[in-house]
């Protein structure tokens, strides 16, 4: 058989040099946003999100909140308003993402959670979350699950930002962000 003579992937030519950025983009492949493990404790992260429609965000974490849950929150570009909902609930100043187990249980337990959203111009950010927050204690039921969320704000501007932040106490040291994006 011939030997093929294109040099191109994707409609990326390869003859010319190319980085990783551009095979990524030409492949439609997540783009690393930015990449941390808390070297000590954390109430809040945000991360520059603009310019991407599509954003996925994967924590390993759990609270310093003493012996119980603390609860993963999201709000996007500093909006304070009451303009998000989870499953459907009446507007919050916002997301209520998911629960992670405290610090100070029998045993460290960290929960793995995936956020994931899109967002097109003029309508409503809509995304979900999904993930795994094993119990808090030994005699508490585990938290598995999925949830949807919305920012309605998306109507009149872009994402540009997201805080990723707990409820009431603090990301211990150790925790770990992975935001990636894709245009």
């Amino acid at each position: 058989g011939a030997v093929p003579t294109s040099r191109t992937v994707a409609g990326l030519d390869l003859s010319a040099d190319r980085n990783a950025a551009a095979l990524r983009a030409a492949l439609g492949l997540w783009t690393p946003i930015a990449n941390e493990t808390l070297g000590s404790a954390s109430g809040s992260r945000t991360y520059d999100i603009t310019g991407y429609r599509f954003v996925r965000i994967t924590v390993a974490a759990r609270s310093n909140r003493n012996g119980t849950l603390d609860t993963i929150r999201l709000r996007f570009n500093g909006d304070t308003g009451s303009n998000y909902s989870t499953n459907t609930t009446p507007l919050l100043t916002y997301v209520g993402a998911f629960d992670i187990a405290g610090e100070y249980t029998n045993t460290d337990r960290s929960g793995y959670v995936v956020i994931q959203f899109g967002y097109m111009a003029g309508s409503w950010l809509t995304g979900t979350v999904m993930g795994t927050g094993p119990s808090s204690t030994a005699t508490t039921a585990a938290n598995s699950i999925s949830n949807g969320f919305a920012w309605k704000g998306a109507t009149s501007a872009a994402p540009t930002s997201i805080e990723v932040y707990t409820a009431i106490g603090q990301f211990v040291a150790g925790s770990s962000f992975l935001v990636e994006g894709r245009v």
